[in-house]
């Protein structure tokens, strides 16, 4: 997310995403976006359009330039006539104007992830797991919900898969999580699998589910 208003991108928009299970990072300029995305890949960007250091349309130019296929959503407080156009020209998904909620970004930018990955997501059945080309994982359900996982999220269901059936102690689970285990929170292997937990529930038809088996671990069903 490219945001220099900080109490939108701090406060609000940014730990909003969170909570509905997007990894976000956030930028203040066109310059640190620049920077950071040399280092690291992402699947979708919320670009505001007017930003202290250039202009987010500028940003899009650029990666639609380059040939990437990332999901673009633009954000500004001018209407459609003024930017929009020119921000679908440039190869924006989606143009929303400013002030926007949480609950309405993140349907939009879950609309763009449908858009994007349905031919994967139809292939792994209703309420199943599925794995894009890049390394971002997703719950795709029955009436095409799409909740994204976390990194984490993601380790975890990966390693509970590997245990085929059997339970996985939760020391192996944060072995598989940080390479300090002396320094790790055991209550975030709770969180976590709390969290995963509602996602693998709230589609009409979950098809996996996490089983708590006392004083061994944790177990993926799939049914």
């Amino acid at each position: 997310m490219v945001e220099d208003d900080d109490d939108l991108r701090k406060e609000i928009l940014g730990p909003g995403l969170a909570c509905y299970g997007f990894e976000v990072t956030t930028c203040a300029t066109a310059e640190e976006f620049h920077f950071k995305r040399a280092s690291q890949a992402f699947d979708l960007l919320v670009v505001d359009i007017n930003l202290p250091d250039d202009s987010g349309l500028r940003i899009i130019q650029g990666l639609r330039g380059e040939g990437s296929q990332a999901g673009i959503i633009a954000l500004s407080a001018m209407p459609i006539e003024s930017a929009g156009l020119s921000a679908y020209q440039l190869g924006t998904d989606l143009y929303l104007m400013k002030p926007v909620t949480v609950g309405l970004l993140a349907s939009a930018l879950h609309a763009v992830l449908r858009r994007s990955w349905t031919p994967r997501a139809a292939s792994a059945g209703p309420a199943a797991m599925a794995a894009p080309a890049t390394d971002g994982w997703y719950v795709s359900g029955p009436m095409g919900e799409v909740l994204a996982l976390t990194q984490a999220e993601r380790i975890v269901v990966q390693r509970l898969r590997q245990g085929q059936g059997n339970p996985v102690d939760r020391e192996l689970l944060i072995e598989s999580l940080t390479t300090d285990v002396e320094d790790f929170d055991p209550h975030r292997i709770e969180v976590l699998i709390h969290r995963l937990r509602r996602k693998l529930t709230r589609s009409e038809r979950p098809h996996l589910e996490i089983v708590t088996v006392r004083g061994a671990g944790y177990v993926l069903v799939e049914s």
